[in-house]
């Protein structure tokens, strides 16, 4: 049994599996919340039009490839806007039920991973959404949120679980792309059991509109996957432009 996370435009890169035995588990170390009086509060991030595209660079166990995701297609799906996105080159996912997917699917309000395609079939998909992202960000934030992994590569991982996330810093990171002022925001307990190695976390500056870095680590068949991503470079498209 495994799992991952997902961040919006290029959390596509890191593989989901939700575990549904097990109890519940703080995951990692305890974090420390950096309170910053000139922090600010983001209260909603914003849409993205058709043909809004993110490149960036995704390290899978110490090997970096670049990728893009591209949005084609925008849908209705239970009630939730959904952007759907292309990937190029397919994403790596050793072990896991998203390795091959050349899709994803956002929800286009939050920001959050809804899930994995690979030539339109779905590989495998959470209901709501990842939840890993809930407005308004502000440090020391926390919140705990539910939802169901429906996978159908492995069956035997489908089922609902939780998982609880906090803001911890409002600070500077550096990738390719720029240097960002960003919320740090962390995973720090879930309702499956995990091991001391397993981790998430993402960095959402506004000033950029959407996660710029993110690591996790997570077991698979193929035993444990280290994941980093950092955004490269980015080409918006907003609705008034469509």
């Amino acid at each position: 049994m495994k799992h991952a996370q997902r961040n919006y435009f290029l959390m596509a890169a890191v593989a989901i599996a939700l575990v549904v035995a097990g109890c519940a588990t703080d995951t990692g170390p305890a974090v420390e919340i950096m309170m910053d009086p000139d922090a600010p509060v983001t209260e909603a991030p914003p849409v993205y039009a058709v043909g809004s595209s993110w490149t960036y660079d995704h390290t899978v166990n110490g090997e970096t490839v670049r990728a893009t995701n591209t949005i084609v297609e925008k849908r209705e799906i239970d009630g939730r806007e959904v952007d759907v996105q292309a990937k190029s080159p397919p994403n790596r996912d050793p072990g896991g039920t998203c390795d091959g997917a050349n899709g994803d699917r956002f929800d286009a309000v939050t920001h959050n991973w809804m899930g994995c395609l690979k030539d339109g079939e779905i590989l495998g998909s959470l209901s709501p959404h990842s939840g890993q992202l809930e407005w308004p960000l502000e440090v020391g934030k926390s919140w705990r949120f539910q939802r169901t992994w429906t996978d159908n590569v492995n069956p035997q991982w489908s089922g609902p679980g939780w998982e609880e996330f906090t803001v911890v810093a409002w600070e500077e990171v550096t990738v390719p792309a720029g240097t960002f002022m960003a919320y740090k925001v962390v995973r720090t307990k879930t309702s499956w059991q995990t091991k001391k190695e397993e981790n998430s976390m993402i960095w959402y500056a506004p000033e950029f509109g959407g996660s710029v870095k993110g690591a996790s680590a997570y077991y698979t068949n193929s035993g444990l996957v280290e994941n980093m991503w950092e955004l490269v470079s980015k080409d918006p498209k907003y609705p008034a432009e469509s």
